[in-house]
Order: C-alpha cells, then structure tokens, then sequence
C-alpha cells in the first residue's frame, strides 16, 4: 500500500508533455475528444446559440483502426533444438500452438480492443496470463415441453482454460518511473481493478482468505477519470477493489482484495517478466513511458473546426431569425410571429428589421475546407483503398494501384510499427505460457498420483487448427496430437486419419509430438512487417491481374491453379469457372506440362515426433 501511495503521487503530477496536466486529465480529455462529449451550458452561453461537436477526431480514430488494426499482426518463429541449430518443425509446432490459443478467444478482436486503447490514450497495457474458470450447471436429461417438467442433474463444466490476453484502462496501472520508457525495466508496477463480487469470487474463491474479503464498504483514495462519472473509487455494494503488485527485481507478486491479502509469493510464470506488453501510439520523447493520442495530436485542429461549425450556425440562425429594433415605448416583447397572424402596434414605422444580418457565404466555406484539410494532413489520414476503376472507367493498373497504396503505407509506417512491437511482445509471453501450462511435467505420475486411464488422460491433448497454412504450403486444418511416449500414434496411424479426411475432400495434417520435444526450446518471435495492414482489393485484383498474364505464357505453369487464384481474388467459387478434364487412358500415364492434373495428391503424412527429437520421415516434410 505504500509503493500504491507513491505511485499515484507519480501519476497526479504534472507534465509538460501533457501541456502541464496530469495523466487522469490527458487521458479524460483525448476520451472526451474520441467520444464528441459536449459539456453543458455555461452562464455566458446563449439558448439559441449552436453546441456540437464535429466528429472529426472520432472519425480520423476509426479510419485508422480500420486500416491497421482489423486483424492482428503475423508473426513467425525461430527455434533452435538442444544443439543450437535451427528447428522448423518445432518452429511449426509452436506457431500453431500459438494459433490454437489466439483462436480461443478471437485473437483479432483483441488486438483490435488494444489499438483502439493505444490510439484513443496514447498508451495500451496488454495483460498476458493464464485462467481456467468452472461453474455448476444443471444438464437436462428429460424434458416435456408440453408441460414444462425437467429432469436435470448438476453437473461442474470447465468454461475456459487457456492463456488469455486482457486490455487493461491506462488509468488502472500505475509504474514506478515515467522516464523509464520500457515496462519490463520498471522496478514496480501495480494493476488495480474494480469487479463485481461474481467475477473476483470465480478467480480467487479457492484462495485461502478469500472468507475474509467483505465487497464493498470501501473506499480507494484515488481520482477516477470522467467516464467512470466519480471523483473517488467509492465501491458499491457488490464490488472488489483487486490490487495486483508486482516486481520483477525481487520475484514478487502480492494480491489484495478490499485491502485482504490473498497472495503473496513469486511470480507466478517461468518467463519471470512482468506479464504485461506495452505500446504507444506516437513517443513525446525516447525517455517518457507515456505516448501521446490522436486525439491530443489534433486537438488545436478539432477546435478551429468545432469554432467555425458554430460560428456559421449561429451566422445562419441570427440572418433566418432576424432582429428588430424599434423605439416604441410600449413594444412587442419576444413574439414568434405565425402565418395569418394580427399583431397591433402602436407605430410600425418605428420597428425595423437587422436585414444586414446574411448568412455564411464562400468565403466562410472555403476557409472550413482548408481547415479540414489541414486538419486531415496534421491526423495523417490514409489515402489508400480507392476505387479499382479509374476517373474515365477502365481498370485500375496495378502500377497505379501500387503507388496510392504506397502513400498510405508511409503515412501509416511509424504508428502501425508500434502495434507490431505490442503483438511482438504479447506473443513471445503467451508462447512461454503455452509451454509452461500446456506441457506436462516429465514425471506427471509422481507429481500427481495418477495412474491407468486417469493418467493418459492427463498426458494426451489435442489441438485443432482450422483455415491454417500447412508445412507443405498449402492451407487446410492442423491437428496437433500431444502424447507420452507409450501412447503416441503410429506413423500408419497418423496416415490413414489424414487420408480419411482427404477422401471426405478436407486437407487435414495430423502431427503426433511428445511434450520432451517442445520444452525449454529456445526461440524467438518475428513479426512479419506490415501484415497487419489491410491491403486495398484493387491492389490486389490489379497485381493478381498482371501475375496471371505472366504466368498465361509460361508452359511450365499450372494454368489451372493459375486461373483459381484469379477467381478467388473476385470472391468467386473457381469450381464454377474451371472444367474437369479427364485424360485419356493412353495420356494417364503422363500429362503434358502447364496441365491440369486432376485429383490433386492426397497430403504427406505426417511423421511422429520422439521424446528424444527422433524424427522418423521428417525428409519427407522437409521435401513437402
């Protein structure tokens, strides 16, 4: 509790890259921004005058997000065995493992969530951790509708149980040192979050002095942010106040709840970092941890605009409803004057109408133009995705496409690098969990007691990797099949499960691996550079265009496979555009080259992987 005390001092200080405002006041006024809050009425504030927000920033944000953050980046690996060489095909293993995990609880719309975090408040948290939840449901085993009646039978399901990634609120983390720009460098850092009883009750009820945690009747002497409409953390009556400490110095990990501890001990990973990736959207300098936000970089650009929309509102609001002077003793007093309606005065001549009142004209409109624009050069908005037909209706070359989706990618360069750093650093601590919780210790029977059934049981896993690209190049599903030694599958075995799914028309690889032969592997995670940038269609369709015209000439081509690559880039069926041919029974024996080969051949098998890193036909996959 005293390091929290001084890390909220650090975070309520002031700082010049702020323009001399806290991180709760940056971050309320970029969310402000984003979200086009308008605040109330002042004193000074006519009724009639116009209040709006233009949705400029919110607009720039989305365009963004929507360009670079739609799916997540693509990251290979590079593992090397025990002899320090290099190792595809646990290279392989991890990746689809990797896979397997992001699929678990839709990687992409996390990755999203974090960018839009990154972008909105300059900076993003990432937690990587593990989490297996259970609850108690009744499963029917008779049920009458006509009646209503149910027999059921509790029973205790496992709701999830894998590594899982969570986007932490910037204002619900706090670091020892602002000039530290690197998070694994902190010497502390504290999570804190505020739950309902429910959510803390399902991940701490099986500590020990969870008993003793009474929600709500407490207070966190702290300064909330606007959205969360509180001055102070007051909890209510079905909410936990969860402090996470961590240090990484000292291995140290320390959990409390409303001020009860629940844990204190070691951190709880093999990987000893703190569990947590870290980006920002643009640096203020090389030496501050925080970033600045797209809201905050055209701030200035977002008022000139809101000011002008205004202005001309109440330019055209003042030369519809215009004003009236007059020296009439006894006047009329504010009167909304109606069609066919008899309104006596004492002297019409001594009322006249403001005519001079006229509403914006060009010059009020050009210069809204130009602030747009500058606005929009100063956001760095993208220019890419254009149309795939040109101004005079033919197709778009692939040279033309080439260059406008260039631009985009140099405006998009240093902040879609950021993102890639954040995906980078998430996957390299989920592929150490991953091997830390789904690899079984070497003497599972000694450590756990079990024996027989109960025993394989524990030991055998599988994982199952739909719409995934194989060894061989091509795409289909990956089955990863986790064993002991004594139970592995057969080579046999492993190719007659493939050929079974080739005859029912899927293309299926089937990998049979010991735990021994992916743990304490060494690797390294890359990321492929601008892969998470989503490419224009016309790019597309105007490059698979040309390459399909290089490849029409060559008669070492596979015109067929040729032309399916075309017709998927127009989201077509190519069964429906490509004949079958049959040879001849005197061609059967040899087809000519750059033909159609018919069924194309049934997938490699697979080899099994041993306990020892034996590989029995990995020149098979190696050759695929």
């Amino acid at each position: 509790l005293d390091r929290m005390q001084t890390m909220m001092a650090i975070r309520q200080k002031s700082y010049q890259y702020f323009n001399d405002r806290s991180l709760v006041s940056f971050i309320d006024d970029s969310a402000k921004r984003f979200n086009g809050y308008i605040p109330p009425r002042d004193s000074l504030t006519q009724e009639w005058q116009a209040r709006i927000f233009n949705n400029f920033t919110r607009n720039t944000v989305i365009s963004f997000l929507s360009k670079v953050a739609m799916k997540k980046p693509s990251v290979r690996f590079v593992a090397t065995n025990r002899e320090g060489y290099s190792d595809m095909l646990r290279a392989h293993l991890l990746e689809k493992l990797n896979e397997y995990s992001q699929n678990h609880e839709q990687g992409d719309w996390k990755f999203l969530m974090a960018s839009l975090e990154c972008v909105v408040k300059g900076t993003v948290i990432v937690y990587e951790g593990y989490k297996k939840t259970r609850r108690k449901v009744r499963e029917i085993k008779k049920f009458d509708p006509a009646t209503g009646k149910e027999t059921s039978k509790e029973k205790e399901i496992t709701d999830f149980d894998d590594c899982y990634r969570h986007v932490i609120p910037l204002e619900d983390f706090y670091i020892s040192n602002p000039w530290q720009p690197e998070i694994q460098e902190q010497v502390d850092v504290i999570w804190k979050s505020i739950v309902k009883k429910d959510e803390a009750h399902a991940e701490f009820h099986k500590f020990p002095n969870w008993k003793y945690v009474k929600p709500g009747a407490y207070t966190s002497e702290e300064f909330a942010t606007f959205f969360k409409n509180q001055l102070t953390s007051t909890l209510e009556n079905d909410q936990v106040d969860i402090l996470r400490y961590f240090s990484r110095k000292n291995d140290e990990m320390v959990i409390l709840a409303n001020d009860v501890l629940l844990y204190d001990g070691p951190i709880p990973f093999h990987h000893k970092k703190y569990p947590f990736g870290k980006t920002i959207y643009e640096p203020f300098s090389a030496d501050f941890f925080y970033g600045n936000s797209l809201p905050n970089k055209i701030a200035k650009d977002q008022d000139i605009i809101n000011t002008m929309w205004m202005m001309m509102l109440d330019q055209n609001y003042l030369s519809t409803y215009k004003m009236i002077f007059t020296d009439d003793p006894d006047p009329i007093e504010s009167t909304v004057i109606v069609p066919g309606s008899v309104i006596p005065v004492n002297n019409k001549e001594s009322y006249r109408v403001l005519n001079e009142y006229t509403g914006p004209d060009a010059s009020s409109f050009n210069m809204l133009q130009m602030a747009l624009k500058f606005a929009g050069e100063n956001a760095g908005s993208m220019l890419g995705g254009g149309s795939a037909m040109t101004d005079r209706g033919g197709r778009v070359s692939a040279r033309q496409a080439m260059m406008a989706d260039e631009q985009s990618r140099q405006v998009l360069g240093l902040n879609a690098r950021m993102l890639e750093k954040l995906e980078r650093d998430c996957t390299e601590l989920r592929s150490k969990n991953i091997l830390q919780f789904y690899i079984l210790p070497d003497k599972v029977e000694a450590i756990t007691g079990e024996t027989g059934e109960e025993y394989k049981k524990l030991f055998s896993r599988a994982f199952k990797v739909d719409d995934t690209e194989l060894t061989d190049g091509s795409y289909g599903t990956t089955i990863l099949k986790m064993n002991d030694e004594q139970n592995t599958p057969t080579e046999h075995e492993l190719a007659v499960e493939e050929e079974i799914a080739a005859m029912q028309g899927q293309n299926v690889e089937v990998i049979a691996f010991t735990p021994d032969y992916i743990r304490n592997i060494d690797f390294d995670v890359q990321v492929v550079p601008e892969s998470t940038y989503m490419q224009s269609k016309s790019l597309k369709q105007a490059l698979g265009g040309e390459f399909y015209q290089l490849m029409l000439t060559n008669p070492l081509a596979n015109q067929e496979e040729n032309l399916r690559e075309l017709v998927k880039l127009y989201d077509q069926d190519p069964d429906r555009f490509i004949r079958q041919m049959t040879p001849s029974p005197e061609d059967a024996g040899q087809m000519p080259q750059g033909m159609p080969e018919g069924r194309p051949q049934l997938p490699q098998t697979m080899a099994q992987v041993g306990a020892a890193g034996n590989k029995p036909g990995l020149e098979k996959i190696m050759a695929g």
